[in-house]
C-alpha cells in the first residue's frame, strides 16, 4: 500500500515538473535545492492527491525524477559557438484573414518583389484562419495596394528580426528552440513572431529590444 502511495506521489511530481520547463532543466542540471522545490510544489501535489504529504516524500520523488531524466538521455544538448546571427531592421507585419483570394494576391506580391530586384526581407506564415506577411518597410505601400480588399486583422511596424543559423544536428534535437526562447523569457523580452526553416530560426521583435536581444544571444550562444 505504501509503495502504491509513493508511486502516485512520483507520478504527480513528474506531471507537475514536466509542465515547468525552467524547473525541469534546473533539476536535470542539478542546480536546484530539492527541499526548497519540494516545499514549493507541495500544495499542488497535495491538492491533486487530496491528502497531506510529507515534504521528504516529495524530495525523494524529485531525486528519482532527476535520475530518470538523465538515464533516458533527456539532458538537453546545448547550443554553443553560434556565429551566424543576422539582424534586419525597419520591418512591418500584416496579419490577414484567410480568404479565397489571398493566395492569388500573395503570388502577385511575389512577382512584384522579384521585379524590384532589391535586397528586401520577405516572409510569410500560413495558418488555418490567418495569414501573416512580413516585409521591409519599403514594401508596405505595395502590400497595402495588393491586399487592399483583404481583411486586415492586425498590423505592426517598427519591427526588427534576428536570424540564427543553426547546426544541422539541431533539426533532430529536442528543445533547441526552447534554449533560445528561454533566454528572452528570463529577461522579459517579448517575441512577436517566430519563423523557421531547415537550419534558420528567425525571431521578430520590437525594434527597441533588438540591441538587448542580440547582446543576450552573443553572450549565451557564442
Amino acid at each position: 500500500m505504501v509503495l502504491i502511495f509513493m508511486h502516485t506521489i512520483s507520478q504527480k511530481v513528474e506531471e507537475y515538473i514536466s509542465k515547468q520547463p525552467f524547473l525541469l532543466e534546473a533539476l536535470s542540471d542539478g542546480i536546484i535545492n530539492y527541499s526548497a522545490l519540494a516545499r514549493s510544489v507541495k500544495p499542488h501535489i497535495e491538492k491533486s492527491l487530496y491528502k497531506n504529504i510529507k515534504t521528504g516524500s516529495i524530495v525523494m520523488a524529485l531525486k528519482r525524477l532527476r535520475l530518470k531524466i538523465n538515464k533516458k538521455g533527456e539532458k538537453i544538448r546545448k547550443l554553443n559557438n553560434i556565429k551566424d546571427i543576422t539582424i534586419r531592421s525597419n520591418l512591418v507585419e500584416y496579419n490577414f484573414h484567410q480568404s479565397k483570394t489571398i493566395r492569388k494576391n500573395y503570388n502577385k506580391l511575389l512577382e512584384e518583389v522579384i521585379k524590384r530586384d532589391k535586397d528586401e526581407f520577405m516572409a510569410s506564415t500560413w495558418g488555418i484562419h490567418e495569414v501573416s506577411i512580413f516585409g521591409s518597410k519599403s514594401m508596405e505601400a505595395l502590400i497595402q495596394k495588393i491586399f487592399k480588399k483583404e481583411k486586415i486583422l492586425s498590423k505592426y511596424s517598427g519591427i526588427s528580426s534576428l536570424t540564427i543559423r543553426l547546426p544541422e544536428w539541431s533539426v533532430k534535437t529536442p528543445a533547441i528552440h526552447y534554449q533560445i526562447l528561454k533566454i528572452f523569457a528570463w529577461h522579459n523580452i517579448n517575441i512577436l513572431e517566430t519563423i523557421s526553416t531547415y537550419t534558420e530560426f528567425t525571431l521578430l521583435l520590437d525594434q527597441k529590444d533588438i540591441d538587448t536581444a542580440f547582446s543576450l544571444l552573443k553572450s549565451h550562444l557564442t
